[in-house]
């Protein structure tokens, strides 16, 4: 069958470093992340030239993201060094800078694509084991014991951050609350292996640097949540709360797998209703103030419940209920209704 349309060539070419468009590409994006990197780094404003709002920023990540190009071969470099950062969260100006400078002496030196690839294996191996050896300049020794060095260590990080335009005690004041967050991440009393816990930053506009604080617990994303009681003492005094596992819409499919008898002229909608509001009395006969629970609350028990100054958060997903019942204790889950005839 003869082809209809022209066939378009391809995007993809064997020696992709003989193209002088794409090695000079490629020698001014190193130019770019290179002005970037070290304390003595700038701000990049890139801009695309079909329009659009223009991004200010030093960082690999940012910075890469709103670079564009027609080219596969440098795209393809650009998306290595990203999923490097997703992955490592660090080192991302480094790993460019370092990978456009092997592929730029690499075509300088002339060497053939196969010798190149031993040579950089070569000293990848190097690299590694004088990195691996207690000897090695590039490591800092920090003694734990005392926190000066870790604030310093955190503190010529976040100063190496231009756009912050951070003063001297805000720098200090955010260095001292990244390493208390860090530090609470560290289980006190953890058998097996350690696992760190996980850091979640949220940004407040309007507010100033030293108002920054760091709170230990578990943040959970409920927006149409608010509470009842705005004094002191419901915010400072510890929270009596109940987890359900299970959901409280009143479905049967969550009864299980089985047979389910119900008998002539039994209301089934109704009798669940009146069990899930039984369950709500005794919620607030125990003084609870927070119901949580996984999946869905039936709107009736929500309204009473909120009637009775208990904050209810539906809705939480299987992710959550892991740390939540490690703040809480074990989850509860409804096992039986009784479905009697009226």
């Amino acid at each position: 069958m003869s082809r209809r349309d022209k066939k378009s060539p391809s995007v993809c070419t064997d020696l992709p470093l003989d193209n002088a468009d794409i090695c000079n590409k490629l020698h001014l994006l190193r130019q770019l992340l290179k002005s970037c990197f070290g304390p003595t780094g700038r701000l990049k404003q890139v801009h695309n030239n079909i329009g659009g709002h223009v991004v200010t920023t030093s960082t690999s990540s940012v910075l890469l993201s709103a670079i564009s190009s027609s080219q596969p071969f440098i795209n393809l470099i650009k998306t290595s060094i990203l999923n490097h950062v997703s992955r490592f969260s660090d080192c991302g100006l480094f790993s460019a800078v370092l990978c456009l400078s092997l592929i730029e002496h690499a075509t300088r030196s002339g060497l053939r694509g196969g010798a190149a690839i031993r040579v950089n294996k070569h000293l990848l191996g190097l690299c590694t084991s004088y990195l691996q050896r207690e000897d090695c300049g590039c490591k800092v020794k920090l003694d734990f014991c005392s926190t000066h060095g870790v604030v310093a260590l955190a503190r010529s990080v976040i100063s190496s951050k231009p756009a912050c335009a951070l003063t001297e005690p805000e720098a200090l004041h955010v260095s001292t609350l990244a390493v208390r967050a860090f530090l609470l991440t560290v289980p006190c009393q953890s058998p097996g292996e350690v696992t760190l816990g996980k850091t979640v930053t949220v940004c407040v506009e309007g507010h100033p640097v030293l108002n920054s604080a760091v709170f230990p617990g578990l943040l959970v994303d409920a927006p149409d949540v608010l509470l009842v009681d705005g004094s002191e003492s419901a915010l400072s005094d510890p929270l009596r709360v109940v987890l359900f596992s299970a959901s409280l819409a009143g479905d049967l499919a969550e009864l299980g797998d089985g047979t389910i008898d119900v008998h002539p002229g039994a209301d089934t909608e109704s009798q669940i209703l009146d069990q899930l509001l039984e369950l709500g009395k005794r919620v607030v006969r125990d003084e609870v103030k927070l119901c949580a629970c996984q999946k869905v609350v039936h709107p009736v028990l929500q309204h009473y419940l909120k009637g009775h100054g208990v904050v209810v958060m539906e809705r939480l997903g299987l992710a959550l209920m892991e740390p939540l019942a490690q703040l809480t204790g074990r989850p509860l889950k409804v096992h039986r209704l009784d479905l009697m005839a009226l």
